[in-house]
């Protein structure tokens, strides 16, 4: 039997400001941090591109992230 649990806490995801280019592997990357300032560690982030998801990336000792996304036109 598989069990899921999911803890839901006050967080921000405060993204890094950048231009993506079309048809190239580009880095979109952030911080998540509680409602105390404090970084979350280890804690996955899901991106979801229209709706649909695409990938996760799992936040460092700092609370930063990393997703590898290839933007389509």
């Amino acid at each position: 039997m598989r069990s899921i649990l999911q803890i839901v806490i006050n967080s921000t995801v405060t993204l890094e400001k950048r231009d993506l280019v079309l048809n190239k592997e580009n880095n979109i990357a952030g911080t998540l941090i509680d409602a105390t300032d404090i970084p979350i560690v280890n804690a996955k982030v899901h991106l979801y591109v229209d709706g649909a998801y695409d990938s996760s990336a799992v936040t460092d000792k700092n609370g930063v992230f990393t997703f590898k996304y290839t933007p389509r036109n």
